[in-house]
Protein backbone atom coordinates (compact mmCIF):
# COMPACT_ATOMS: atom_id res chain seq x y z
CA UNK A 1 0.00 0.00 0.00
CA UNK A 2 1.42 3.57 -0.42
CA UNK A 3 1.34 6.11 2.12
CA UNK A 4 -0.03 9.72 2.04
CA UNK A 5 2.38 12.44 2.37
CA UNK A 6 2.84 13.31 6.02
CA UNK A 7 1.13 11.51 8.66
CA UNK A 8 2.30 9.22 11.66
CA UNK A 9 5.45 7.09 11.28
CA UNK A 10 5.05 3.75 9.45
CA UNK A 11 7.30 0.40 10.28
CA UNK A 12 8.71 -1.09 7.03
CA UNK A 13 8.91 -4.48 7.82
CA UNK A 14 12.32 -7.12 7.34
CA UNK A 15 11.79 -8.65 3.97
CA UNK A 16 8.93 -6.31 2.58
CA UNK A 17 8.93 -2.79 1.11
CA UNK A 18 6.90 0.36 0.64
CA UNK A 19 6.07 3.15 -1.67
CA UNK A 20 5.13 6.53 -1.08
CA UNK A 21 5.00 9.70 -2.23
CA UNK A 22 7.09 12.92 -1.37
CA UNK A 23 5.99 16.69 -1.94
CA UNK A 24 9.24 18.77 -2.63
CA UNK A 25 10.93 20.20 0.42
CA UNK A 26 9.18 17.31 2.34
CA UNK A 27 11.88 15.64 4.88
CA UNK A 28 12.15 12.06 5.74
CA UNK A 29 13.88 10.82 8.51
CA UNK A 30 14.80 6.83 8.05
CA UNK A 31 15.31 5.11 11.34
CA UNK A 32 16.84 1.99 13.31
CA UNK A 33 14.16 0.77 15.66
CA UNK A 34 15.65 -1.89 18.30
CA UNK A 35 17.98 -3.98 18.14
CA UNK A 36 19.10 -2.13 15.03
CA UNK A 37 21.34 -3.98 12.22
CA UNK A 38 18.83 -3.57 9.29
CA UNK A 39 20.38 -2.52 5.72
CA UNK A 40 17.35 -0.56 3.19
CA UNK A 41 17.40 -0.17 -0.45
CA UNK A 42 16.11 3.22 -1.51
CA UNK A 43 15.13 4.22 -5.00
CA UNK A 44 13.29 7.10 -6.43
CA UNK A 45 11.44 8.64 -9.30
CA UNK A 46 9.70 12.00 -10.54
CA UNK A 47 6.13 11.60 -9.47
CA UNK A 48 5.18 13.35 -13.32
CA UNK A 49 7.96 11.77 -15.24
CA UNK A 50 9.42 8.41 -13.86
CA UNK A 51 11.57 7.77 -16.64
CA UNK A 52 13.57 10.25 -14.23
CA UNK A 53 14.43 7.90 -11.69
CA UNK A 54 18.16 7.71 -9.40
CA UNK A 55 21.06 7.52 -11.29
CA UNK A 56 23.23 5.54 -8.98
CA UNK A 57 26.78 6.31 -11.10
CA UNK A 58 26.08 9.47 -11.91
CA UNK A 59 25.43 10.33 -8.40
CA UNK A 60 28.83 8.53 -7.85
CA UNK A 61 30.71 10.99 -9.81
CA UNK A 62 29.32 13.93 -8.30
CA UNK A 63 29.76 12.75 -4.59
CA UNK A 64 31.74 10.13 -4.42
CA UNK A 65 30.63 5.88 -3.73
CA UNK A 66 29.11 6.07 0.09
CA UNK A 67 27.02 9.25 0.76
CA UNK A 68 26.62 11.14 3.79
CA UNK A 69 25.16 14.44 4.75
CA UNK A 70 26.11 17.21 2.20
CA UNK A 71 25.45 14.33 -0.88
CA UNK A 72 22.58 14.60 -3.83
CA UNK A 73 20.86 11.46 -5.34
CA UNK A 74 20.71 12.28 -8.71
CA UNK A 75 18.62 11.98 -11.54
CA UNK A 76 18.66 9.81 -14.90
CA UNK A 77 19.41 11.52 -18.07
CA UNK A 78 19.01 13.63 -20.23
CA UNK A 79 17.85 15.48 -16.29
CA UNK A 80 20.38 14.79 -14.22
CA UNK A 81 19.02 16.45 -11.28
CA UNK A 82 19.21 16.50 -7.99
CA UNK A 83 15.64 14.17 -6.76
CA UNK A 84 16.62 14.21 -2.82
CA UNK A 85 19.32 15.63 -0.29
CA UNK A 86 20.90 13.96 2.40
CA UNK A 87 20.49 16.57 5.11
CA UNK A 88 21.55 14.03 8.37
CA UNK A 89 23.29 11.21 9.13
CA UNK A 90 23.82 9.46 12.78
CA UNK A 91 26.95 6.91 11.51
CA UNK A 92 30.43 7.31 10.99
CA UNK A 93 32.32 8.00 7.94
CA UNK A 94 35.44 5.74 9.17
CA UNK A 95 36.02 3.05 6.64
CA UNK A 96 36.22 -0.48 8.44
CA UNK A 97 39.27 -2.44 8.51
CA UNK A 98 38.75 -4.05 5.21
CA UNK A 99 37.99 -0.31 3.97
CA UNK A 100 33.89 -0.63 3.59
CA UNK A 101 31.73 1.90 4.40
CA UNK A 102 28.15 3.27 4.63
CA UNK A 103 25.34 4.06 2.23
CA UNK A 104 26.79 2.91 -0.70
CA UNK A 105 24.71 4.00 -4.25
CA UNK A 106 26.56 1.41 -6.59
CA UNK A 107 26.12 -1.85 -5.63
CA UNK A 108 22.30 -2.15 -6.60
CA UNK A 109 19.80 -4.46 -5.02
CA UNK A 110 19.72 -8.26 -5.02
CA UNK A 111 16.86 -9.82 -6.99
CA UNK A 112 15.47 -13.53 -6.65
CA UNK A 113 17.39 -14.56 -9.92
CA UNK A 114 20.68 -13.31 -8.42
CA UNK A 115 20.08 -14.93 -5.19
CA UNK A 116 19.11 -18.06 -6.72
CA UNK A 117 22.47 -17.92 -9.22
CA UNK A 118 24.63 -17.43 -5.68
CA UNK A 119 22.69 -19.63 -3.44
CA UNK A 120 21.25 -23.10 -5.65
CA UNK A 121 17.67 -23.26 -6.88
CA UNK A 122 16.55 -23.99 -3.69
CA UNK A 123 16.58 -20.36 -2.42
CA UNK A 124 12.93 -19.12 -2.99
CA UNK A 125 12.87 -15.72 -1.18
CA UNK A 126 11.95 -12.89 -3.53
CA UNK A 127 15.05 -10.28 -3.39
CA UNK A 128 15.35 -6.35 -2.64
CA UNK A 129 14.61 -5.48 -6.35
CA UNK A 130 11.20 -7.72 -6.35
CA UNK A 131 10.14 -6.23 -3.58
CA UNK A 132 10.41 -2.72 -4.44
CA UNK A 133 9.20 -3.54 -8.28
CA UNK A 134 5.93 -5.11 -6.32
CA UNK A 135 5.81 -1.66 -4.22
CA UNK A 136 5.97 0.70 -6.48
CA UNK A 137 3.34 -1.33 -9.21
CA UNK A 138 0.83 0.76 -7.43
CA UNK A 139 1.80 3.83 -9.59
CA UNK A 140 2.02 2.31 -12.70
CA UNK A 141 5.50 1.50 -12.72
CA UNK A 142 6.76 -1.21 -14.40
CA UNK A 143 9.60 -3.81 -12.59
CA UNK A 144 12.18 -2.50 -15.38
CA UNK A 145 11.69 1.09 -13.58
CA UNK A 146 13.65 -0.44 -10.56
CA UNK A 147 17.85 -0.40 -11.11
CA UNK A 148 19.53 2.28 -9.38
CA UNK A 149 19.15 2.22 -5.41
CA UNK A 150 20.93 4.15 -2.53
CA UNK A 151 22.07 1.14 -0.03
CA UNK A 152 21.28 3.08 3.14
CA UNK A 153 22.71 1.63 6.28
CA UNK A 154 24.72 -1.13 4.10
CA UNK A 155 28.50 -1.41 4.58
CA UNK A 156 30.39 -2.10 1.40
CA UNK A 157 33.83 -1.75 -0.35
CA UNK A 158 36.05 -2.78 -3.06
CA UNK A 159 38.80 -5.30 -2.69
CA UNK A 160 40.76 -6.25 -6.20
CA UNK A 161 38.47 -4.52 -8.30
CA UNK A 162 35.49 -6.11 -6.85
CA UNK A 163 33.09 -5.15 -4.52
CA UNK A 164 32.32 -6.75 -1.24
CA UNK A 165 30.02 -6.15 1.70
CA UNK A 166 30.02 -6.85 5.52
CA UNK A 167 26.80 -7.30 7.77
CA UNK A 168 26.09 -3.83 9.24
CA UNK A 169 26.51 -2.48 12.58
CA UNK A 170 24.28 0.22 12.61
CA UNK A 171 22.86 0.35 16.30
CA UNK A 172 19.35 1.30 17.49
CA UNK A 173 18.14 5.11 17.02
CA UNK A 174 20.70 5.44 14.41
CA UNK A 175 19.19 6.98 11.30
CA UNK A 176 19.42 8.98 7.82
CA UNK A 177 17.66 12.66 6.94
CA UNK A 178 16.90 13.84 3.74
CA UNK A 179 15.18 16.40 1.76
CA UNK A 180 12.78 16.02 -1.67
CA UNK A 181 14.23 17.94 -3.98
CA UNK A 182 11.27 17.18 -6.59
CA UNK A 183 7.63 15.68 -5.95
CA UNK A 184 8.34 11.97 -5.91
CA UNK A 185 7.46 8.76 -5.50
CA UNK A 186 9.90 7.01 -3.36
CA UNK A 187 10.24 3.22 -2.72
CA UNK A 188 12.24 1.60 0.20
CA UNK A 189 12.69 -2.23 0.89
CA UNK A 190 13.99 -3.80 4.59
CA UNK A 191 16.60 -6.38 2.81
CA UNK A 192 16.53 -9.66 4.97
CA UNK A 193 19.88 -10.71 3.00
CA UNK A 194 23.69 -11.58 4.80
CA UNK A 195 24.25 -7.20 4.64
CA UNK A 196 21.28 -6.81 7.52
CA UNK A 197 22.16 -8.55 11.06
CA UNK A 198 19.86 -11.85 11.00
CA UNK A 199 17.85 -10.25 14.27
CA UNK A 200 16.61 -6.86 12.57
CA UNK A 201 13.36 -5.91 12.39
CA UNK A 202 13.03 -3.42 9.85
CA UNK A 203 13.08 0.28 9.73
CA UNK A 204 11.11 3.61 10.85
CA UNK A 205 10.02 5.95 8.49
CA UNK A 206 9.03 9.67 9.66
CA UNK A 207 8.23 11.92 7.30
CA UNK A 208 7.15 15.74 8.34
CA UNK A 209 3.73 16.88 6.87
Amino acid sequence: MSEPSGGPPFLIARGTARAFTMERGQRLRLVQPAPGGQVADLTAFNRQEPRQRLWGSRTAWRFGVHMTTGCQLISTGPWEEPLLSITGDSLTRAPTPTGARFHDVLMGCCSRRLLVQLWGPDYDRPGCHDLLAEAVAQFGLPPDYVQDTWNVFMRTGFQDGRPFLEPTDAATGDYVAIRAEQDLIVAISACHGRSSQPNSTGLRVELDE
